[in-house]
Protein backbone atom coordinates (compact mmCIF):
# COMPACT_ATOMS: atom_id res chain seq x y z
CA UNK A 1 0.00 0.00 0.00
CA UNK A 2 1.13 3.62 -0.32
CA UNK A 3 1.73 3.90 3.41
CA UNK A 4 3.80 0.74 3.42
CA UNK A 5 5.87 2.00 0.48
CA UNK A 6 6.37 5.32 2.29
CA UNK A 7 7.47 3.51 5.44
CA UNK A 8 9.98 1.35 3.51
CA UNK A 9 11.38 4.44 1.74
CA UNK A 10 11.75 6.30 5.04
CA UNK A 11 13.45 3.26 6.58
CA UNK A 12 15.90 2.99 3.66
CA UNK A 13 16.69 6.70 3.87
CA UNK A 14 17.33 6.42 7.61
CA UNK A 15 19.60 3.40 7.04
CA UNK A 16 21.55 5.28 4.35
CA UNK A 17 22.05 8.23 6.74
CA UNK A 18 23.39 5.90 9.44
CA UNK A 19 25.76 4.22 6.97
CA UNK A 20 26.96 7.62 5.70
CA UNK A 21 27.64 8.82 9.23
CA UNK A 22 29.58 5.63 9.97
CA UNK A 23 31.71 6.08 6.82
CA UNK A 24 32.37 9.73 7.73
CA UNK A 25 33.36 8.74 11.25
CA UNK A 26 35.75 6.10 9.91
CA UNK A 27 37.28 8.67 7.52
CA UNK A 28 37.68 11.23 10.31
CA UNK A 29 39.68 8.89 12.57
CA UNK A 30 42.92 9.04 10.50
CA UNK A 31 42.41 12.78 9.95
CA UNK A 32 42.12 13.33 13.70
CA UNK A 33 45.14 11.10 14.31
CA UNK A 34 47.20 13.08 11.79
CA UNK A 35 46.07 16.37 13.29
CA UNK A 36 46.88 15.12 16.79
CA UNK A 37 50.34 13.97 15.64
CA UNK A 38 51.02 17.32 13.98
CA UNK A 39 49.91 19.13 17.13
CA UNK A 40 52.23 17.04 19.28
CA UNK A 41 55.12 17.63 16.86
CA UNK A 42 54.52 21.38 16.73
CA UNK A 43 54.40 21.57 20.52
CA UNK A 44 57.57 19.47 20.81
CA UNK A 45 59.30 21.64 18.19
CA UNK A 46 58.36 24.83 20.01
CA UNK A 47 59.61 23.38 23.28
CA UNK A 48 62.87 22.34 21.60
CA UNK A 49 63.32 25.79 20.08
CA UNK A 50 62.78 27.39 23.49
CA UNK A 51 65.37 25.07 25.05
CA UNK A 52 67.92 25.76 22.29
CA UNK A 53 67.27 29.51 22.39
CA UNK A 54 67.78 29.52 26.16
CA UNK A 55 71.11 27.70 25.79
CA UNK A 56 72.22 30.01 22.97
CA UNK A 57 71.41 33.12 25.01
CA UNK A 58 73.32 31.68 27.96
CA UNK A 59 76.30 30.87 25.74
CA UNK A 60 76.32 34.38 24.25
CA UNK A 61 76.48 35.88 27.73
CA UNK A 62 79.32 33.52 28.66
CA UNK A 63 81.25 34.40 25.47
CA UNK A 64 80.89 38.10 26.28
CA UNK A 65 82.31 37.42 29.74
CA UNK A 66 85.25 35.53 28.21
CA UNK A 67 85.88 38.33 25.70
CA UNK A 68 86.07 40.89 28.52
CA UNK A 69 88.50 38.65 30.40
CA UNK A 70 90.60 38.37 27.25
CA UNK A 71 90.69 42.15 26.93
CA UNK A 72 91.73 42.42 30.57
CA UNK A 73 94.48 39.87 29.93
CA UNK A 74 95.88 42.00 27.11
CA UNK A 75 95.78 45.11 29.30
CA UNK A 76 97.60 43.37 32.14
CA UNK A 77 100.19 41.89 29.77
CA UNK A 78 100.92 45.35 28.35
CA UNK A 79 101.22 46.75 31.88
CA UNK A 80 103.56 43.93 32.92
CA UNK A 81 105.80 44.48 29.89
CA UNK A 82 105.94 48.19 30.67
CA UNK A 83 107.03 47.39 34.23
CA UNK A 84 109.73 45.00 32.99
CA UNK A 85 110.94 47.58 30.45
CA UNK A 86 111.13 50.12 33.25
CA UNK A 87 113.36 47.76 35.28
CA UNK A 88 110.62 47.26 37.89
CA UNK A 89 110.97 43.50 38.02
CA UNK A 90 108.96 42.79 41.17
CA UNK A 91 106.03 44.95 40.07
CA UNK A 92 106.19 43.36 36.63
CA UNK A 93 106.06 39.87 38.10
CA UNK A 94 102.98 40.75 40.17
CA UNK A 95 101.10 42.13 37.17
CA UNK A 96 102.25 39.22 35.00
CA UNK A 97 100.91 36.75 37.56
CA UNK A 98 97.55 38.57 37.43
CA UNK A 99 97.58 38.42 33.62
CA UNK A 100 98.16 34.66 33.65
CA UNK A 101 95.37 34.12 36.21
CA UNK A 102 92.92 36.13 34.12
CA UNK A 103 94.01 34.27 30.96
CA UNK A 104 93.36 30.91 32.63
CA UNK A 105 89.95 32.10 33.78
CA UNK A 106 89.11 33.35 30.27
CA UNK A 107 90.03 29.94 28.83
CA UNK A 108 87.73 28.17 31.32
CA UNK A 109 84.87 30.53 30.46
CA UNK A 110 85.39 29.98 26.71
CA UNK A 111 85.34 26.24 27.37
CA UNK A 112 82.06 26.57 29.27
CA UNK A 113 80.54 28.48 26.35
CA UNK A 114 81.62 25.70 23.98
CA UNK A 115 80.03 23.06 26.20
CA UNK A 116 76.74 24.97 26.32
CA UNK A 117 76.67 25.37 22.54
CA UNK A 118 77.52 21.69 22.03
CA UNK A 119 74.56 20.82 24.26
CA UNK A 120 72.32 23.06 22.13
CA UNK A 121 73.62 21.44 18.96
CA UNK A 122 72.99 17.98 20.41
CA UNK A 123 69.35 18.95 20.92
CA UNK A 124 69.00 20.24 17.36
CA UNK A 125 71.70 19.27 14.86
CA UNK A 126 69.98 21.29 12.12
CA UNK A 127 70.78 24.65 13.73
CA UNK A 128 73.55 26.02 11.53
CA UNK A 129 73.58 29.27 13.53
CA UNK A 130 74.49 27.35 16.69
CA UNK A 131 77.20 25.51 14.78
CA UNK A 132 78.66 28.84 13.61
CA UNK A 133 78.61 30.31 17.13
CA UNK A 134 80.35 27.21 18.47
CA UNK A 135 83.01 27.52 15.76
CA UNK A 136 83.55 31.18 16.67
CA UNK A 137 83.95 30.35 20.38
CA UNK A 138 86.56 27.73 19.48
CA UNK A 139 88.30 30.21 17.17
CA UNK A 140 88.56 32.84 19.90
CA UNK A 141 89.89 30.27 22.35
CA UNK A 142 92.46 29.09 19.78
CA UNK A 143 93.59 32.70 19.32
CA UNK A 144 94.22 33.00 23.05
CA UNK A 145 96.14 29.71 23.10
CA UNK A 146 98.24 30.88 20.16
CA UNK A 147 98.95 34.18 21.91
CA UNK A 148 100.15 32.32 25.01
CA UNK A 149 102.31 29.96 22.91
CA UNK A 150 100.23 26.93 23.93
CA UNK A 151 100.69 25.17 20.61
CA UNK A 152 99.24 21.76 21.49
CA UNK A 153 96.05 23.31 22.87
CA UNK A 154 95.85 25.60 19.83
CA UNK A 155 96.16 22.67 17.41
CA UNK A 156 93.52 20.64 19.29
CA UNK A 157 91.11 23.57 19.20
CA UNK A 158 91.68 24.09 15.47
CA UNK A 159 90.87 20.41 14.87
CA UNK A 160 87.59 20.84 16.75
CA UNK A 161 86.93 24.06 14.88
CA UNK A 162 87.10 22.22 11.55
CA UNK A 163 84.12 20.08 12.64
CA UNK A 164 81.82 23.06 13.11
CA UNK A 165 83.16 25.74 10.75
CA UNK A 166 80.39 26.09 8.16
CA UNK A 167 82.03 26.60 4.76
CA UNK A 168 85.52 26.86 6.28
CA UNK A 169 85.34 30.64 6.71
CA UNK A 170 87.10 30.73 10.08
CA UNK A 171 89.76 28.27 8.97
CA UNK A 172 90.46 30.56 6.03
CA UNK A 173 90.56 33.58 8.35
CA UNK A 174 93.12 31.77 10.52
CA UNK A 175 95.40 31.59 7.49
CA UNK A 176 94.98 35.26 6.50
CA UNK A 177 98.44 36.34 5.31
CA UNK A 178 100.33 39.24 6.75
CA UNK A 179 101.85 41.92 4.51
CA UNK A 180 105.55 42.63 4.85
CA UNK A 181 107.19 45.83 3.62
CA UNK A 182 111.00 45.94 3.61
CA UNK A 183 113.28 48.95 3.24
CA UNK A 184 117.07 48.95 3.51
CA UNK A 185 119.83 51.51 3.77
CA UNK A 186 121.03 51.63 1.08
CA UNK A 187 118.21 50.41 -1.18
CA UNK A 188 118.71 47.73 -3.79
CA UNK A 189 119.51 44.82 -1.49
CA UNK A 190 118.69 41.27 -2.51
CA UNK A 191 116.31 39.60 -0.01
CA UNK A 192 115.98 35.86 0.47
CA UNK A 193 113.29 34.26 2.62
CA UNK A 194 113.15 31.09 4.73
CA UNK A 195 110.38 29.92 7.03
CA UNK A 196 110.81 28.22 10.40
CA UNK A 197 108.74 25.02 10.65
CA UNK A 198 108.03 23.06 13.83
CA UNK A 199 109.32 19.50 13.99
CA UNK A 200 107.71 16.75 16.08
CA UNK A 201 110.69 16.92 18.43
CA UNK A 202 109.80 20.52 19.24
CA UNK A 203 112.77 21.96 17.39
CA UNK A 204 112.48 24.26 14.39
CA UNK A 205 113.88 23.74 10.91
CA UNK A 206 114.34 26.19 8.06
CA UNK A 207 112.88 25.77 4.59
CA UNK A 208 115.18 26.29 1.56
CA UNK A 209 115.87 29.90 0.62
CA UNK A 210 113.73 31.61 -1.98
CA UNK A 211 114.21 35.04 -3.55
CA UNK A 212 111.78 37.64 -2.27
CA UNK A 213 113.04 40.49 -4.46
CA UNK A 214 115.09 43.69 -4.41
CA UNK A 215 114.41 46.38 -1.81
CA UNK A 216 112.24 48.29 -1.44
CA UNK A 217 109.67 45.49 -1.26
CA UNK A 218 106.05 46.52 -0.66
CA UNK A 219 103.37 44.43 1.05
CA UNK A 220 104.68 40.98 0.25
CA UNK A 221 102.02 38.50 1.40
CA UNK A 222 103.28 35.93 3.90
CA UNK A 223 101.30 33.26 5.75
CA UNK A 224 101.35 33.80 9.54
CA UNK A 225 104.51 32.37 11.00
CA UNK A 226 108.19 32.73 11.84
CA UNK A 227 110.69 33.66 9.12
CA UNK A 228 114.35 34.44 8.49
CA UNK A 229 115.37 37.11 5.98
CA UNK A 230 118.86 37.20 4.49
CA UNK A 231 119.76 40.61 3.01
CA UNK A 232 122.75 41.13 0.73
CA UNK A 233 124.14 44.13 -1.14
CA UNK A 234 127.42 44.80 -2.90
CA UNK A 235 130.11 45.92 -0.48
CA UNK A 236 127.83 45.43 2.53
CA UNK A 237 127.75 42.91 5.31
CA UNK A 238 125.22 40.10 4.92
CA UNK A 239 122.44 40.65 7.45
CA UNK A 240 120.16 37.94 8.82
CA UNK A 241 116.85 39.24 10.14
CA UNK A 242 114.42 36.88 11.97
CA UNK A 243 110.81 37.98 12.34
CA UNK A 244 107.35 36.77 13.28
CA UNK A 245 104.37 38.03 11.32
CA UNK A 246 100.84 37.63 12.63
CA UNK A 247 97.72 36.88 10.62
CA UNK A 248 96.41 39.97 8.86
CA UNK A 249 99.30 42.10 10.16
CA UNK A 250 100.87 44.92 8.13
CA UNK A 251 104.54 44.89 9.17
CA UNK A 252 107.21 47.32 7.95
CA UNK A 253 110.90 46.88 8.73
CA UNK A 254 113.84 49.18 7.98
CA UNK A 255 117.18 47.37 7.94
CA UNK A 256 120.52 49.22 7.78
CA UNK A 257 123.24 47.34 5.90
CA UNK A 258 126.66 48.25 7.37
CA UNK A 259 129.83 47.98 5.38
CA UNK A 260 132.19 45.16 6.30
CA UNK A 261 134.65 47.58 7.86
CA UNK A 262 132.03 48.85 10.31
CA UNK A 263 131.73 45.50 12.11
CA UNK A 264 134.87 44.38 13.97
CA UNK A 265 136.12 40.82 13.41
CA UNK A 266 134.44 38.33 15.69
CA UNK A 267 131.31 40.49 16.09
CA UNK A 268 127.83 39.98 14.67
CA UNK A 269 125.63 42.87 13.59
CA UNK A 270 122.11 42.63 15.02
CA UNK A 271 119.71 45.16 13.49
CA UNK A 272 117.15 46.76 15.77
CA UNK A 273 113.63 45.36 15.78
CA UNK A 274 111.06 43.61 17.88
CA UNK A 275 111.65 40.22 19.47
CA UNK A 276 109.92 37.58 21.58
CA UNK A 277 110.72 37.88 25.28
CA UNK A 278 110.31 35.32 28.04
CA UNK A 279 109.30 31.68 28.06
CA UNK A 280 106.01 30.26 26.87
CA UNK A 281 105.89 27.10 28.96
CA UNK A 282 106.34 26.38 32.66
CA UNK A 283 106.59 29.49 34.84
CA UNK A 284 108.96 27.89 37.34
CA UNK A 285 111.46 27.17 34.54
CA UNK A 286 111.24 30.76 33.36
CA UNK A 287 111.92 32.10 36.85
CA UNK A 288 114.66 29.57 37.59
CA UNK A 289 116.62 29.45 34.33
CA UNK A 290 115.51 32.39 32.20
CA UNK A 291 115.71 35.34 34.59
CA UNK A 292 117.45 38.45 33.29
Amino acid sequence: SPKEREFVAASQAALQRVQLLRRMALLMIPVLLVMSYIGVQVAARRKLERQVSTLVAEAQAVVQEATKLDEETLRLRAEAFAQFDGKHKDDGEKVWAQARQVAVKADRVYNRASQILESALTLDVTRSDVREQLAMALYQRAQSADRDRQRQKRDDLLERLALYDVGGKLQQRWKTPGKLTIATSPLGAQVQLQQYLDEESGRKTLTPKKDLGITPIFESALPPGSYLLTLQAAGKLEVRYPLVIERGEALRIDVPLPSRSEVPPGYVFIPKGRFLFGYGQDESLRKTFAEV
